[in-house]
């Protein structure tokens, strides 16, 4: 444990996390606007694929953004953009079973 907190702290990963998580808020509505219709009847892993494809654009024009204005080393750029895709993916699918709609169970008489 004490040499992963070592490498996480000389590779900034918390950092990058913390600005991955930033980035996926703040892109977070637009990217619904897109994908909400398309994914409603989706199983999630093609959901998450939808999403991924839909969402690319915007991402990768907020985390370039994101890494000039928090002065993010262009060796970690990929990584930022990685772990702001997953966490897109991982809000609009929450997004999604948050508004899927489950009948109510009826009941005999």
């Amino acid at each position: 444990m004490l040499i992963r907190n070592v490498i996480e702290r000389i590779t900034g990963e918390n950092r990058l996390r913390e600005l991955a998580r930033t980035v996926a808020q703040s892109c977070g509505d637009a990217i619904w606007t897109r994908v909400e219709g398309g994914i409603e009847n989706m199983s999630t892993p093609e959901a998450r694929g939808y999403v991924r494809g839909r969402a690319g654009i915007i991402v990768r024009r907020q985390v370039s953004t994101a890494a000039q204005h928090n002065e993010v080393k262009p060796s970690r750029h990929s990584r930022l953009l990685e772990l702001t895709m997953q966490s897109v993916i991982d809000g609009m699918i929450q997004r999604k079973l948050a508004h899927t709609h489950v009948p109510a169970l009826k009941r005999a008489a």
